[in-house]
């Protein structure tokens, strides 16, 4: 019984495993950046905080839609800091 070929090594040498996990601390650092908790992200996002947690540890990929949703809320609560400091 074949379980199919082993993960192949993206252009920098990562397997998608271990991209995954990289991109996961990515993630789990922005979140950090601008203070925020888990459940604060999950506010901001409307993406369970379960999930936000899988994809923060690696152990899923966000789809193109809760990246690009992710990437939103990091980017207004940027926006509003800047504005609180001036």
């Amino acid at each position: 019984m074949t379980h199919g070929a082993p993960p192949r090594p993206s252009a920098n040498g990562c397997n998608p495993r271990e991209a995954t996990v990289a991109e996961g601390l990515e993630w789990s650092n922005l979140r950090a950046h601008v203070g925020w908790s888990i459940r604060d992200m999950e506010a901001a996002t409307g993406i369970n905080r379960g999930t936000l947690s899988m994809i923060e540890n690696g152990r899923l990929a966000p789809t193109l839609r809760q990246a690009r949703t992710i990437l939103d809320a990091y980017d207004r609560a940027v926006h509003i800091a800047g504005e609180k400091t001036r």
